[in-house]
């Protein structure tokens, strides 16, 4: 496992082009690609919806592990990602049917590999529903739960929608502490200590302090995050078949 800017990385080969390096996310729904190495690695257009821009990559490969026929979005940039070698795209940790996908923030390992998660016990494995296409897990805040989004590429720690801060026992008014730029525009971030027990599961967690954002403000309602700065106390599994994953201390 690599680190951008706080986020899991991997290098990875396309059409046997590369080694690229890839943010490795599971908060994303789809890999996105970036238009250096589309053009790098000559990649073809691919159909797709309306208004979507998607090419189709022959092979990618990971070490041993190999997908083959798979589509990418292309988008012009990701904001907050320079520096000296900045990543080529984003590759959803949901894309790989029929296997465990671990993160292993300790080890700095990340494993593919057959297999599936045992039956949810909502302490240390969860079931997420299929309609939610990205993994959640139920965090519960001074009495109150909220079903947050896995975002290994979110690097802060826990963010809630804005319309959240009015539920919590808050020790003063959230201020904002930043602007968040992503694809989409932009967007206001603000911070607030929190009084009361922080629990995942069958763990407590050390959270003094909550983002309130529309990080991604859409027609749907914006979905709460819990980022890396938190995961990396963990040995994060998905099992996107099986809408599943398992965290352990």
């Amino acid at each position: 496992m690599l680190d951008v800017g706080g986020r899991p990385a991997v290098e990875a080969t396309v059409n046997g082009k590369g080694p690229y390096l890839f943010l490795f996310d599971t908060g994303a729904s789809a890999n996105v690609l970036f238009p250096d190495i589309i053009r790098e690695a000559a990649l073809p257009a691919a159909p797709g919806l309306p208004g979507m821009s998607l090419v189709r990559m022959e092979e990618v490969r990971i070490g041993e592990a190999t997908l083959t026929g798979v589509t990418a979005a292309q988008i012009p940039f990701l904001a907050g990602l320079a520096g000296d070698r900045p990543p080529r795209g984003v590759l959803s940790a949901s894309g790989f049917p029929g296997c465990l996908v671990t993160l292993d923030y300790h080890a700095r390992r990340v494993s593919i590999r057959k297999g599936a998660l045992p039956t949810p016990d909502d302490r240390r494995v969860f079931q997420y529903l299929a309609e939610d296409t990205l993994p959640r897990v139920p965090v519960r805040i001074a009495g109150h739960e909220y079903r947050l989004h896995v975002d290994s590429g979110a690097p802060g720690g826990l963010t809630l929608p804005l319309r959240d801060e009015h539920d919590l026992p808050l020790s003063g008014t959230p201020t904002q502490v930043r602007t968040a730029r992503t694809n989409a525009g932009e967007s206001p971030v603000f911070r607030a200590s929190v009084t009361g027990a922080v629990t995942l599961g069958e763990y407590s967690l050390d959270v003094r302090e909550i983002e309130f954002s529309d990080l991604r403000p859409s027609a749907a309602q914006p979905v709460g995050t819990i980022g890396s700065r938190i995961l990396g106390q963990f040995v994060l599994t998905v099992d996107a078949t099986n809408h599943r994953v398992k965290l352990d201390r």
